[in-house]
């Protein structure tokens, strides 16, 4: 699945939640035991030694006392029989193209992309059954990036991606957009949900057409137009939204052209009669817009 929305509505924030990394506001959060999170990474992990960001020292430590000797029920319990943990590391990490790294040497010597090869890696040794990814290709070259796709392909774990590569998002298969307010599930990949983010769009568009008005009014010179205009705007403020106005001096009369989208069906009629009631000499002309004129 791919998270997707505008930058700082959560993404990120969302998933170090669901990984555990930060606690929500309120309520409960569960996740599977084996949940494995590919972090975004802007130095807080470079005191780490390859074998931390991999999640394997605590074992490696454990292979280690037994081979020296401290037969601690503890090491084996630890261990748990996964006695060739440091030969399956280095044969993930080779797999992501770091086969010249060792389980000892820190984060912070390795680039961008090597750190983030060193999390992918891991994926190869807990083949967990969900797994969260912020930004998986930010860092990564052509080669790590297609080595990632075929991965995505072939995962069989519940995945969830924050991501803005669109390769990327296209190769999920549900997308999710989250906002301030709400979480919006959509059946397809990322072109699948622009389609339908289109077709939302412009069902909106014409349901505003719908409401759009355009009022024409002629103002002897007499009548202080202004007044109209006060009129209007002071009972309708929260009820219409004023989109365009043309003042036309006529000689003796003023011609105004209110364009207004009305947000109640209905609400335009309301303004004319209560217009009319207070300015009866008023000339007003209503049509509904761009679908031609009908004078009321």
């Amino acid at each position: 699945m791919a998270l997707i929305g505008n930058n700082g509505c959560g993404k990120s924030t969302l998933l170090q939640i669901m990984a555990g990394k930060l606690q929500p506001s309120s309520g409960n959060v569960l996740r599977p035991d084996d949940l494995y999170y590919v972090p975004q990474h802007f130095g807080q992990y470079d005191e780490m030694s390859i074998a931390q960001a991999l999640g394997i020292d605590r074992k490696q430590k454990a292979l280690h006392e037994i081979l020296n000797g401290n037969a601690s029920i503890d090491h084996f319990n630890i261990l748990d029989d996964d006695w060739n943990i440091e030969e399956k590391a280095l044969a993930a990490l080779n797999g992501w193209g770091l086969g010249n790294r060792s389980l000892s040497e820190s984060m912070h010597t390795l680039s961008g992309g090597e750190k983030t090869r060193v999390f992918l890696a891991g994926l190869e040794l807990q083949e967990p059954s969900a797994v969260l990814m912020d930004e998986p290709t930010n860092h990564l070259d052509n080669q790590g990036r297609n080595r990632l796709y075929e991965w995505v392909k072939k995962c069989r774990s519940t995945l969830i991606v924050v991501s803005h590569d669109r390769t990327l998002l296209n190769r999920l298969p549900e997308t999710c957009e989250l906002s301030r307010n709400a979480l919006v599930c959509y059946g397809g990949n990322y072109e699948f949900y622009k389609q339908q983010k289109e077709l939302q769009q412009n069902a909106l568009q014409q349901q505003l057409n719908e409401k759009e008005k355009e009022l024409r009014i002629t103002i002897p010179e007499s009548l202080d137009y202004t007044s109209v205009f006060d009129d209007i705007f002071a009972r309708y403020l929260n009820r219409c939204e004023l989109v365009q106005v043309k003042t036309t001096n006529m000689g003796s009369l003023f011609k105004l052209e209110y364009r207004i989208v009305f947000r109640e069906e209905g609400e335009e009629k309301n303004m004319i009669d209560q217009l009319r009631c207070r300015n009866g000499n008023l000339e007003i002309l209503c049509s509904r817009a761009q679908t031609g004129r009908e004078e009321l």
